[in-house]
């Protein structure tokens, strides 16, 4: 975070904090890239937070700005820790995923995306998506 406390990251390799458990590590994290805002993302991110391991993942947004992605505070209550990566312009998505990991603090980093059909599942061993 800038140490302006504007809130605002100087570049990709700064991330806004919201922290919201006392644990002391995310057991895994999860990357998200939204280009614009949180609405891109918001499907996705329920059906991440509907998993019995929500309070133990770090979840990484990795969007163009902290302050144009809209995050509704009161949705990510429930997981370890939210961070936003801001990178300006979205160049592509593996550069934007490439941002978030290295952010992520957890062991353990999962890619989400938004087009995967169905739900998706957490466990502590892997991520799978089923139709």
């Amino acid at each position: 975070m800038r140490s302006d406390e504007t809130g605002k990251a100087d570049d990709p390799d700064e991330a806004v904090e919201a922290p919201v458990s006392d644990q002391s590590s995310a057991e895994m994290s999860v990357v998200i890239v939204t280009p614009d805002h949180y609405d891109t993302i918001r499907k996705t991110l329920r059906h991440i937070r509907a998993q019995n391991i929500r309070d133990r993942l770090e979840v990484v947004i990795v969007a163009p700005s902290a302050n144009g992605l809209g995050l509704d505070e009161a949705e990510p209550r429930e997981f370890f820790q939210v961070r936003v990566v801001e990178v300006g312009a979205i160049r592509s998505i593996a550069w934007a995923n490439a941002a978030g990991i290295r952010q992520a603090r957890a062991p353990i980093v999962i890619l989400a995306e938004d087009h995967c059909p169905g739900s998706v599942r957490v466990t502590n061993r892997s991520k799978s998506c089923r139709p």
